[in-house]
This record gives C-alpha cells, sequence and structure tokens, in this order.
C-alpha cells in the first residue's frame, strides 16, 4: 500500500519511530495530496522532502535487487570454489575402494561400480602403519614443543637486550635464510653419523630446533612489546626469566600458535 510504502522508506531515512513517520507524512493535507498525485501522474510532485524519499526509494529496491543478484554469484562462485577443493578428498576416497582395473581406466570413473572395503585391510596389513603413526607423532610433538621455545628465547634475547655484536650476530643469522636446505644435507648426515643418531628419531627433531625463520619472526613480534614494560619489571625486582614468563609469554601467545602451526 502507498501508506505503507512511504511509512518504511520516511523511518529507513529519518530513522524515527512509526509514529513519529505517520505524523510527519500525514500532519497536512498536502502531503497527502502530493503523494497521491505522485502516483496517480497528477500535477507535478511539490513536496521535495518526500519527493526525494519515493525516490531514494525505487533507489532501494533497484540495489537491493543487484545485492541479492551479487550475493547469488559470489554464493556460486564460492560453491564452486569449495567442490574444486574437497575434490581431491572425494577422488581419494573413491580411489581406496575402487577394484585395481577401475583405478587404472581410462576414462576415469567417478563412481566406483563396486566398493572394496577390504583395501583398507589389505594396505594396513602390508606396512607398519602403527609405527609410522607413532613415530610422526614423537617427532612432530618434540620438534614444535623444542623449536617454539628455543626460537622464543633466542628471539627474546634479540628484541629487548643489548650485547656487543647483537646485529651483526642478527644479520647473520638472517644472512643463513639465504642458504638452500638442500646445501646442508649432506653435512648434516655426515654430522649426525658422527655423533651415533643415524636411524635415530632424534637426527629429524635436533636439525630443526632453532630456524633463522622462527628467530626472526620471533623478534619482530616481541619487539613491539614496549621497553617500558620490561623496565618497570625490572625497576620492580624481576628476574629475567620473570619478565619472559610474565610480561612477554603472554603477549605473544598468538605468535607461537602461528609458529607452532
Amino acid at each position: 500500500a502507498p501508506r505503507a510504502f512511504c511509512v518504511k522508506n520516511v523511518i529507513e531515512r529519518l530513522g524515527v519511530t512509526e509514529e513519529e513517520a505517520h505524523r510527519m507524512i500525514y500532519q497536512t493535507d498536502r502531503y497527502r495530496a502530493d503523494y497521491y498525485k505522485y502516483y496517480t501522474g497528477g500535477e507535478t510532485w511539490t513536496n521535495p522532502v518526500l519527493y526525494d524519499m519515493t525516490l531514494n526509494s525505487d533507489r532501494m529496491g533497484m540495489d537491493k535487487r543487484k545485492y541479492f543478484l551479487l550475493k547469488t554469484v559470489i554464493f556460486l562462485f564460492m560453491l564452486a570454489a569449495a567442490l574444486i577443493a574437497l575434490f581431491p578428498f572425494y577422488w581419494m576416497f573413491v580411489t581406496a575402494v575402487k577394484p585395481i582395473d577401475e583405478i587404472f581406466a581410462f576414462p576415469p570413473k567417478l563412481w566406483p561400480g563396486e566398493f572394496i572395503w577390504s583395501n583398507f585391510a589389505t594396505a594396513l596389513s602390508r606396512a607398519p602403519f602403527g609405527l609410522y603413526f607413532r613415530n610422526s607423532f614423537i617427532v612432530t610433538t618434540l620438534s614444535t614443543l623444542i623449536t617454539v621455545c628455543i626460537n622464543l628465547l633466542a628471539g627474546f634475547a634479540f628484541a629487548k637486550y643489548k650485547f656487543p655484536g647483537k646485529t651483526v650476530l642478527f644479520y647473520f643469522v638472517i644472512a643463513t635464510m639465504l642458504v638452500p636446505p638442500e646445501v646442508g644435507s649432506v653435512p648434516l648426515f655426515i654430522i649426525m653419523k658422527k655423533v651415533g643418531l643415524i636411524n635415530s628419531l632424534w637426527s629429524l627433531v635436533i636439525p630443526r630446533i632453532a630456524t633463522a625463520v622462527g628467530i626472526f619472526y620471533m623478534n619482530q613480534y616481541i619487539t613491539d612489546v614496549p621497553d617500558e614494560l620490561v623496565e618497570a619489571a625490572r625497576i620492580d625486582g624481576c628476574t629475567d626469566f620473570g619478565i619472559f614468563m610474565k610480561i612477554i609469554l603472554p603477549v605473544i601467545k598468538p605468535a607461537m600458535a602461528s609458529w607452532a602451526n
């Protein structure tokens, strides 16, 4: 209805209550007459306020249609992107339950003709996956805990302490980022062999306990912590380790979580 239509637009434009909108629109007969003339194609609209509101409502209707169309296009695009991202997982599962002849069939089949669930039992019986999972868990857990602690302490030292050669040493650490990991593969193997860590999980943990990227990352994050907090804690008698545990550590928890991932 024209009345409800106009009231709605007055409320949206001016932010008034419904009662105030009715009073503003219908306080004089001229408003009602002008509103009627506009919608019946009569004389020229004479109330610029309501005229602007009505035109704006038309624009709003058009904007809503464009917004709905845009949202629909975005939704379809995101749906397509999600399907593309999930397809490898679907294909991995389908391939795992296919017969061997269907795995190598061309063109490939998106849905297996027969589900061979025994493929999982066969794969688990042919390799010690339990040992693999245990080794991965041990290496991952130890590497994460040790590298986070070492990088945190090194980044804290570079960020909040002054000592001779600090700048040169820090630049040297950063320069090691330019060395490709493949260059150190043979020297690393020789070192692990001389210390007797060949065929040991420690040979996977120790080389990654401190990295230049981790030290640089923690240093940049800890540098943003105000020095005034550290100095105030030191004046109050807090030890260096206490400053690290009670001031630095709570602030850089996001950095720890990010680096641990």
